[in-house]
Formats: structure tokens, sequence, C-alpha cells
């Protein structure tokens, strides 16, 4: 489950999504009953470039819109890509919970969603607090930019001889290093207005060399920084500008230099109904298995 920033009238969620083809459904909404399309909002659905997916509606549908529950549409993925889903509730104040089934229906795409299954991390964001979102899903970020203050990377499911440090700096009154933690400790601060502008990142221990970091962040006023590798150090022009955005996976690495998300099999509780704009409403994107699997929860 992720529960979607305030953007204006809609929500808006980037999903990383592999080549091949996919069919995105629109199982239910806690507004419409599970059935109808009356109190249930429209998901919008866009390509980050227009070139590298197709997308197939229902005969007399628009193209790249899922009116309601029991909607769907084809996605072909031309090459690996990333995909918008936008919430747009049916009313003001209206509902945005929404329950989504991603399914893969081709070789390619049953390789991955680009995305850490098994991974969250917790930042805290200012003036809306802490936040859980699944590794390789965006924090803030280009379409929301807020600053963030804190972090703390969780994987409950972590290898042996395997850790993760990481260091932020804060700006208070100066710019000032903070000490380094590991997986599942806090690194910054809360309520302190103090925003991280500066973080590095290292995969420790003994099975370090078998996996790779790879983070997308943004520093306020600045491009989009991505790098990958087992350390990483980011940082804004000026070494001054507050951390807006931040999306962070791990892979592991085969002997001949192939990368894969790390997979493990999220854990989760199934959102409570009744979400709207006042508490926060949420969409879940479901994605398939093979025949003979289940519908794991993925953001």
């Amino acid at each position: 489950m992720v529960q979607y920033p305030r953007d204006g009238d809609g929500r808006l969620r980037t999903h990383r999504v592999t080549r091949g083809l996919f069919i995105l459904r629109y199982v239910a909404s806690n507004a419409g009953n599970g059935a109808t399309h009356a109190a249930a909002p429209t998901i919008r659905v866009r390509p980050q470039n227009a070139a590298d997916v197709e997308l197939i509606a229902w005969p007399g549908a628009l193209p790249n819109e899922l009116a309601g529950p029991n909607d769907g549409l084809v996605l072909r993925a031309f090459r690996d890509t990333t995909i918008t889903l936008e919430v747009m509730p049916s009313r003001a104040g209206g509902s945005v919970d929404a329950e989504l089934h991603l399914e893969p229906v081709s070789r390619l795409a049953h390789g991955g969603f680009g995305r850490t299954d098994g991974i969250e991390v917790l930042a805290h964001v200012s003036r809306r607090g802490d936040v859980v979102i699944p590794a390789g899903e965006w924090i803030c970020g280009p379409d929301y930019p807020m600053a963030i203050e804190g972090i703390e990377i969780r994987w409950p499911h972590r290898p042996p001889g395997l850790d993760v440090m990481t260091t932020v700096s804060v700006s208070k009154n100066g710019v000032r290093n903070l000490p380094t933690i590991l997986t599942g400790k806090f690194a910054g601060t809360r309520g302190r207005a103090a925003p991280i502008t500066g973080i590095e990142l290292s995969l420790t221990g003994e099975r370090a060399r078998d996996f790779a970091l790879r983070v997308d962040a943004v520093f306020l006023g600045s491009a989009v920084q991505s790098k990958r590798g087992r350390s990483i150090s980011l940082i804004g022009p000026t070494g001054r500008e507050p951390l807006v955005g931040l999306r962070l996976s791990i892979e592991s690495v085969s002997t001949n230099g192939a990368a894969r998300a790390v997979s493990t099999p999220p854990i989760q509780e199934r959102p409570k109904s009744g979400a709207n704009w006042g508490s926060g409403g949420r969409i879940r994107v479901f994605r398939g298995l093979k025949k003979g699997g289940s519908h794991p929860q993925i953001p």
C-alpha cells in the first residue's frame, strides 16, 4: 500500500515497468462498493515517454483512462520505462481509494518491475511527518518535491553478511554531518526544520560484492541525480540545497555483472475502507504472478 500525496485535484505515483506485455485491471474501490463507477475515482495512466508504451483500451473507452471498477487497459512496453498513475476523485473531497492488478502476460514481463520487494524506506518529510515507501519508488521527488529530514532503511529479510551504512548531513544554522547508522536505524532529524543536504550510502559486509545500490535524488532547484554502485554519495550543487526527492533500490549482481532487483515477498495488511481526502486516501496496485500463484500486494 502507498499513500498518495495531494497534488492539486489528483494524486500521482510513478511505477517502473519492464519491457513486455501487461494487463492493468481496476478491480475495486471502497467508494464504489467494488462494482460501480458512481463514486469511485478515475485512474489516468501516462507513460513517461509515449514512445515507450502503447496503451490499448476497451472499445469505446479512452485509451489512457480507467473510469471505475471492472475497467482495464493493456500495456505494451517496448522497453523498461516508467508510468504515472493519476487518481482523480469523482467529486471534490471524494474518495481516492482504488485497487488495481497489474498482470504480466508475456515472458519478458515476469522479470520484475525495477523495484525492491521486501525493503521499505521510512522518511520524515517536512510538514508531512513520517511516510513509508517501498524501495524503488519515489519519496517526494520531481512531481512532489518536499524537504526530507531523515530516512530509515527497513529490510526485514536482509541476507546474512550484508548491511547498509547511511550517513547524512543536515542544514540548521550551518551544515553538519550526523553519525553513520546501519539498516533499521534512523538517520537525520524530526521536527527541527533541518533538511538533509547530503547523503552517503554504502553496502558493507562479506556479501557486499554481490549487491549494488541504485539511487536517484533531487536537491532543491537541481536536476535528478542517478547513481549505481556499492558506495554512493549525493549532494546538491552548493552542498546546502535540501533533499526534496529520493528513490532507492538494492540489486543482486550475478557473476556476469547482470543485475536484478532483490525479491522478497512483502507482508502487508489490506488497507481499511473509507479512504477519502481527509483521511489520506490510498491506491493499491497488485502484481500478478505466474499461473498457480497468488497476487502479492505491491505499491
